[in-house]
């Protein structure tokens, strides 16, 4: 969804050729109907978020990465104490750790100590 937004703009300002998704969101939210909507997005819609939750059914979840040393348990990784910098540093993201533990294991023969050095 971040896509339709105009970069370096506050959020909830849309691009041009996406003015459109500005109505719908609103439609959405405004609107009583029996149906459910997942927007995933790193930019928060303008729409939604200024809606009073006592009269409109929208809620907003902000889903933070995993920031539990064991989503690198079956990398193959060594030098277990360096983990939670690597977790850190691409914030908690399954799927960047899960490509850099690849890249690690290939170039730094798995050791995660030497690839953040």
């Amino acid at each position: 969804m971040q896509h339709i937004f105009t970069p370096g703009q506050f959020a909830g300002q849309y691009q041009a050729e996406y003015k459109d998704y500005q109505n719908l969101f609103t439609t959405i939210a405004e609107t009583e109907h029996q149906s459910n909507i997942i927007l995933i997005s790193q930019e928060k819609c303008a729409e939604m978020q200024c809606l009073d939750a006592r009269l409109y059914p929208v809620k907003a979840l902000e889903l933070l990465g995993l920031y539990d040393i064991n989503i690198l348990d079956n990398t193959g990784l060594n030098n277990q104490d360096s983990w939670l910098k690597l977790i850190q540093l691409y914030e908690g993201n399954p799927t960047y750790l899960k490509d850099i533990a690849s890249l690690i294991q290939y170039i730094y023969d798995g050791d995660a100590a030497d690839f953040l050095a």
